[in-house]
């Protein structure tokens, strides 16, 4: 019996950074159904930044669309909210990023990305 499910490499880009600053970017594995919707019990795992940038770090995107950066980013950037389980992994799909200061709640940053890349890494009966 054949699966519907498909791991997906998905390629993400900031789309209004501050003027000066580089665009975020990041690399993400998303197991999705035959619509190309994110299985919504599954992690969502990736790293953040340019493959070829100094500073990239491992993240992972919860169920609840919680992500964290975990150990690589300490500061007020390590959590972070996203609604990119909620939209179909296709080229020119926007989401947003918000980021959570702990130490204080009224600061938070929101962030415009689109989805740049989507590469099939494997489908059916495999995933």
């Amino acid at each position: 019996m054949k699966s519907d499910r498909k791991l997906l490499c998905v390629k993400v880009r900031e789309r209004h950074p501050l003027k000066g600053d580089t665009p975020e970017a990041a690399i993400l594995h998303v197991l999705c159904d035959r619509e190309n919707r994110p299985l919504s019990n599954v992690m969502i795992l990736g790293v953040g930044g340019e493959l070829q940038d100094s500073g990239r770090a491992p993240l992972v995107i919860f169920k609840d669309g919680r992500g964290d950066y975990g150990s690589f980013n300490t500061g007020a950037g390590r959590f972070f909210h996203t609604n990119l389980r909620d939209r179909v992994m296709r080229r020119g799909e926007l989401f947003s990023v918000d980021y959570r200061d702990e130490d204080r709640p009224a600061h938070e940053e929101a962030m415009t990305f689109e989805i740049t890349e989507v590469v099939p890494l494997i489908s059916g009966a495999a995933v």
